[in-house]
């Protein structure tokens, strides 16, 4: 019995801390499928401009296809999403590739991604490309208002 009544306190707190956790977790599972596609170098990549990012929509989706300038093709490129209320902020990320010998060629890098899912409802899409690392400003290529069904 005295055993019952001093493991009883500690179980309920378990039950209780438990309960907290549940309430606790992400309400938006919101992710993003992204992949790096294609690569083009020197003077060719020179020419592929603009860099503003296609969008389209559809059901319970965002989708991205854009190109990044990276100052190499070893860049290692990454992406997150943050949101805040109606504000889906899409970040691809060109990081500096120090841990490989690369030629130091400027490089456009294709990328396509997939968001969701995106309830429905309407949104400012902002798409940032950052540089980590590379002494360069971050870019907003694209913000407007979009509609997901």
């Amino acid at each position: 019995m005295r055993t019952i009544r001093r493991t009883l306190p500690f179980l309920a707190m378990a039950v209780a801390l438990a309960a907290c956790e549940s309430t606790t977790a992400p309400a938006d599972p919101m992710h993003v499928q992204f992949a790096v596609t294609d690569s083009v170098g020197g003077a060719e990549a020179e020419g592929i401009l603009p860099l503003r990012p296609t969008v389209t929509v559809g059901k319970g989706q965002i989708d991205v296809f854009g190109h990044i300038r990276t100052p190499n093709p070893c860049s290692p490129l990454s992406s997150e999403i943050r949101r805040t209320d109606d504000t889906i902020t899409f970040v691809v990320t060109a990081e500096h590739g120090a841990s490989a010998i690369c030629a130091q060629v400027i490089t456009v890098r294709e990328y396509s991604a997939a968001i969701k899912p995106v309830k429905a409802g309407s949104y400012t899409l902002r798409v940032v490309h950052a540089y980590a690392e590379l002494q360069r400003d971050d870019e907003v290529v694209y913000e407007q208002r979009v509609t997901v069904p």
